[in-house]
């Protein structure tokens, strides 16, 4: 049977790896640095964002998986559409509201991957252990 504890705080933690390909991705200044000045960027961001990202997953990812899990549509792709909801839902909220500027294609992978992440690391602590068991 599914549950929802601890294997959200397994989710959690996959969000600095997440943050960090996401960063990475979108950012072409990333891609430029050297190493030595990368990882300490990286690794200071990775803390934040884990914390931003487990606070938003406790709340949000909590009430969605309980929904899902009550409806019985508690699976790997519904987990995915409702984490990256959010994210697309920002995406055209800012396009919409303020039009298409240069920034915006970096919108999805910075916070995109993060959110992919996080759903399906969601899934396999909470749903996809049980099922091998």
């Amino acid at each position: 049977m599914p549950q929802l504890f601890p294997g959200i705080f397994y989710a959690i933690l996959a969000a600095a790896p997440g943050w960090v390909l996401g960063a990475f991705f979108t950012s072409s200044v990333f891609r430029k640095m050297p190493l030595s000045e990368l990882i300490p960027i990286l690794a200071r961001g990775a803390i934040i964002f884990t914390i931003w990202f487990g606070v938003i997953t406790l709340i949000y990812g909590g009430v969605v998986w309980t929904i899902l899990r009550s409806t019985g549509f508690l699976n790997l792709g519904m987990i995915v559409l409702m984490g990256t909801l959010p994210v697309i839902g920002y995406a055209l909220w800012g396009i919409f509201m303020y039009g298409v500027a240069s920034g915006w294609y970096g919108i999805l992978p910075a916070f995109g991957i993060p959110a992919l992440c996080i759903s399906v690391a969601l899934w396999w602590f909470t749903v996809g252990i049980f099922k091998s068991a």
